[in-house]
């Protein structure tokens, strides 16, 4: 077997990390009281007793998302005394609404208030999809002539919650005359809309069971489900994706959440307690996020509630992808003090959380992300701040094997790259709030469109003054990524070919170079220059110098070119991609550069020798190339030469490296599979190809490449 690879002589640099603790900042609305937890989630107190003069207190959240997208928080206000509908004479539905995916809240409406002596209690809200009506549901006493006898009422919305409906009474309706002294009551939070229109909700009766009662003509009338469900006490309703109904359950004084299944539209039900979810005895949420029959991806259940078997502490959301049957440990949004709870989907993905908190004295409203609930590790932070010249500043993230830089100039900031996700890009800001605390960020550097270089700009879009810099190209592929379009787009700063920063102390200058054969996933490539400090940031046409990366791979062929073209004095390389398990660099010098050219292998060379030999020898020389390879500190090279010789369409020649590189690195980039995967398409291996999606799949870092694996499965189409 033929040496190519000459082993360099060069040391490895190696340097010690500094693990960061950052404090989160945020602005929120005057009307509108804002805490911080763990500085990573922020709650907003939408209601508490120094609100209004003369409540007692605030309690039984409901939260939904109306037709239009806004939000609709509603809640009892209780004036006397903080007691329950049978012992205050003074309990009002009062509600709270934003516009803009819970940033800001009106004041709060009062909705449902009768005389004094009359109350009405524990809201709950279903949207009708099809007609666009909000339904509120509350429990209604008269405690002056008839105390302990309960009426189930409702008012409805049909301009998203702006204004609502006179009283309607549906006691008569779903429940029995021989009920009329028992202690029954709509449960709090929300009720559902099936997938084939019906209105369905919970009623619990606490001496003739737990029972759900519908509508099948868009609420204009109402019946019972007269099949008691036991044991239950405030519950929610959920429809399967299979279209059977699930119920979750409190039970009082077991410690356990209990599900009760029916695949007969309540006729029969099976009843188990869940030992995944364990309960206070206090009421809960679930919600549906996703289902494959609405068109999504994937089934996806969310349920919040006080994760304890006694004492209502600890509010948790936990996620379930396989309809409830088993959950995931979940996300703590609050370790003290909390109780009730009700979710909703935002317009904008999030998901909303209303809540009890601090012993019922404030209820507060938390949004989280999807991939924040999906989060599994330890949470990514920044590992490394250092100066690296003058008014120019290296921010490292270990976890995503990725980088970012901060050019300081006279009065404000500019960022290059805001990589992976918006975990990283609030690191950005809030490092950037810490060093330069009279500097805004007022430009956003994009290279191109791969996850290393750039995730969604929505963190940015909260700061005054920072605008996004890029070309076309990759502007339509982050807007693929926002929540924001419109924010996106006036913030947007199109670089069609150069764009300049100058100031006394610092000069930044952007091109923007169209390509067709750019050997990474964009036709546009944003290069960096700093003439001050003679460094460009290469993005990730340039990570590793001689000692790691021995081959002139194309990238670095695409690096030479353009400072060539340009005809710039470069002495160092900013690589903001970085094989992280086997070190990095901060700044590669233009001679490491020069000496890659010098010294190191074409990969064309290397496939050239591969398909001279027949894959017999091949085959039988497999010892011999595991050797050859293990003497290469870096999987990366051979890498390189396989996409050569899968470029050229020798596909079995690109699986015998491919399939050798995992045998001889104990780390390396979850790529190769998806190469091998490709390979093996190409040879008509479905089978095979699916497995190595599948293996790139489980090893992906970020959401976008989980999405690229599935695409590359569905594609196959059918494997048998």
């Amino acid at each position: 077997m033929c040496d190519f690879f000459a082993k360099p002589t060069m040391n490895m640099r190696l340097f010690t990390l500094l693990a960061l603790l950052l404090i989160s900042f945020s602005v929120y609305p005057q009307n509108v009281k804002v805490q911080e937890f763990d500085n990573e989630l922020e709650y907003q107190i939408l209601f508490d007793k120094s609100m209004k003069d003369s409540v007692s207190c605030y309690r039984i959240p409901a939260i939904i998302t109306a037709p239009n997208g806004d939000i609709i928080a509603a809640i009892d206000e209780r004036v006397p005394s903080c007691g329950d509908l049978k012992w205050s004479k003074d309990i009002n539905i009062v509600i709270r609404r934003s516009r803009d995916n819970g940033e800001t809240w009106t004041d709060i409406e009062t909705i449902v208030d009768f005389p004094f002596g009359q109350s009405a209690s524990d809201p709950s809200l279903i949207v009708d999809k099809v007609t666009g009506e909000v339904f509120m549901f509350y429990n209604y006493m008269d405690l002056d002539r008839e105390k302990d006898v309960y009426y189930l009422q409702y008012v409805k919305s049909s301009d998203n919650g702006k204004t609502w409906s006179k009283p309607v009474d549906i006691t008569s309706q779903i429940t029995k005359p021989e009920w009329y002294n028992d202690f029954k009551f709509i449960t709090s939070g929300r009720g559902i809309q099936t997938r084939s229109g019906k209105l369905l909700h919970t009623m619990v009766n606490l001496d003739n069971g737990m029972h759900l009662f519908a509508s099948d003509d868009h609420g204009n009338s109402w019946y019972l489900i007269d099949t008691p469900i036991k044991p239950a006490n405030e519950s929610k309703v959920i429809e399967l994706a299979d279209g059977s109904w699930m119920i979750n359950s409190r039970v009082n004084g077991g410690g356990l959440r209990y599900v009760h299944t029916s695949t007969d539209e309540g006729k029969t039900w099976t009843s188990v307690a869940d030992s995944n979810l364990i309960d206070p005895g206090c009421n809960a949420s679930i919600i549906r996020y996703g289902s494959i029959n609405d068109g999504d991806e994937n089934n996806m259940l969310v349920f919040s509630n006080a994760k304890m078997e006694k004492g209502r502490e600890n509010m948790t959301v936990r996620l379930s992808y396989d309809e409830g049957k088993t959950w995931t440990e979940g996300k703590t949004i609050y370790t003290g003090s909390s109780a009730y709870s009700s979710m909703t989907v935002l317009k904008n993905g999030d998901i909303g959380l209303f809540f009890e908190k601090d012993d019922y004295s404030e209820n507060v409203f938390v949004k989280v992300s999807l991939d924040w609930l999906k989060e599994k590790k330890s949470k990514v932070k920044l590992d490394e701040f250092r100066k690296i010249n003058d008014n120019l500043y290296l921010l490292w993230f270990n976890k995503y094997g990725c980088k970012s830089v901060i050019t300081e100039f006279d009065d404000y900031l500019a960022v290059v790259e805001f990589p992976r996700d918006s975990i990283v890009a609030n690191l950005i800001i809030e490092k950037a709030k810490q060093e330069f605390p009279n500097k805004p960020i007022k430009y956003v550097f994009h290279s191109h469109h791969h996850p290393h270089a750039a995730a969604s700009f929505d963190p940015f879009l909260k700061l005054t003054e920072a605008n996004l810099v890029t070309s076309d190209y990759n502007y339509q592929k982050l807007k693929k990524l926002t929540k924001d379009t419109i924010g996106l787009e006036n913030r947007y700063i199109k670089n069609d070919s150069v764009f300049t920063l100058n100031s006394d102390s610092n000069q930044l200058v952007c091109y923007s170079v169209k390509r067709t054969d750019y050997p990474v996933s964009t036709k546009e490539y944003n290069m960096i220059w700093l003439p001050k400090q003679q460094t460009i940031v290469s993005g990730c046409l340039y990570q590793k110098p001689l000692e790691y990366h021995q081959v002139v791979n194309p990238r670095k062929v695409a690096l030479r070119d353009f400072i060539k073209d340009y005809n710039l004095d470069v002495k160092y390389i900013i690589p903001t991609n970085t094989c992280y398990e086997t070190g990095y660099e901060d700044i590669c010098t233009r001679g490491m550069m020069d000496s890659t050219f010098r010294f190191g292998v074409k990969p064309e060379l290397v496939a050239d020798y591969f398909q001279s030999k027949s894959m017999e020898y091949l085959k039988w020389a497999t010892d011999s190339l595991k050797q050859e390879i293990g003497k290469i500190p870096s999987y990366y090279d051979y890498y390189q030469c396989a996409k050569e010789l899968k470029r050229r369409e020798a596909f079995e020649r690109a699986l015998v490296i491919l399939n050798l590189i995992p045998e001889v690195y104990e780390e390396l980039s979850h790529n190769v599979y998806v190469h091998a995967g490709d390979c093996y398409k190409s040879l008509g291996e479905k089978q095979k190809a699916k497995a190595y999606y599948e293996k790139y799949i489980s090893c992906a870092v970020a959401e976008f490449e989980v999405e690229y694996g599935k695409e590359k499965i569905e594609a196959l189409g059918n494997v048998e």
